[in-house]
């Protein structure tokens, strides 16, 4: 195989573990800014991780204009992509699981992120 070849191959490669579009993160006590999408985005969201209090998978307000789909990670983090279906306004949600063996301890914390699709 020639030089060239290879490092476009590779090139390739790597651009396709990538997919493009916006990214957010979810962080505790974090409160982000509004997002605006176009219909047909695909928002990449990840999680910092919460081994003791892992993030739940997220949820949209309205299904039908924001769709995500999660995947829990390790040490308790989630990843997810949510897809801009039709305009209008979502907001997309995590929260973390209660601590475990111990229902008096630290409290669950809330994620949420507001979103605008348009057109």
């Amino acid at each position: 195989m020639r030089p060239l070849t290879a490092l476009l191959l590779l090139l390739c490669t790597a651009c396709a573990a990538t997919p493009p579009g916006p990214r957010t993160t979810v962080r505790k006590g974090a409160r982000p800014a509004p997002l605006h999408l176009k219909v047909g985005t695909v928002l990449h969201v990840t999680s910092d991780p919460s081994p003791h209090q892992p993030w739940t998978p997220l949820t949209s307000s309205d299904e039908k204009i924001l769709t995500c789909t999660s995947h829990p990670g390790p040490h308790g983090a989630i990843t997810a992509t949510c897809k801009a279906l039709h305009p209008g306004h979502a907001t997309i949600a995590t929260v973390t699981s209660p601590h475990k063996g111990d229902p008096q301890g630290p409290p669950q914390s809330r994620w949420t992120q507001q979103i605008q699709v348009t057109p």
